[in-house]
């Protein structure tokens, strides 16, 4: 089974991702998506324990994306919905690309598509389905 959710409030405390995350059976995974640039390194990030399930999935589906694909640890002060989930035991990533630069332009003028060709974004849908498809 597959679920999209698509949730708001994240600058207030990840409020709706919390709100969902108590609905969520415990042997659920999620995947997220945050912040995606058309540059810099790619990395899901995770808080509490290495979520395996996703770790396992990754090494497994990146050589076919040509794609580095970093499990690592959340970077310190960024809030991601995945944290509301973690914070429940649940197993979850967020899947994130950027650069210094990509984290001084977020939530400025600055932030928005101009910027972007959009190739960051088709990577991302690529990265997320082939873990779906693993992890299903």
């Amino acid at each position: 089974n597959l679920g999209v959710l698509v949730t708001s409030g994240e600058e207030l405390g990840l409020a709706g991702a919390r709100v969902w995350a108590q609905t969520v059976r415990p042997r659920s995974v999620i995947l997220n998506c945050d912040t995606i640039d058309d540059a810099g390194g790619w990395r899901l990030m995770y808080t509490g324990p290495r979520p395996r399930q996703i770790a396992a999935a990754t090494e497994i589906v990146a050589p076919s994306l040509a794609a580095e694909l970093r499990v690592s640890r959340m970077i310190p002060g960024i809030l991601a919905d995945s944290m509301a989930f973690a914070d429940r035991g649940i197993e979850a990533i967020t899947l994130s690309r950027g650069t210094i630069s990509t984290l001084a332009r977020i939530h400025t003028r600055r932030d928005n598509s101009m910027a972007l060709s959009g190739r960051g974004v088709a990577d991302a849908s690529a990265a997320l389905a082939a873990l779906t498809r693993n992890l299903s």
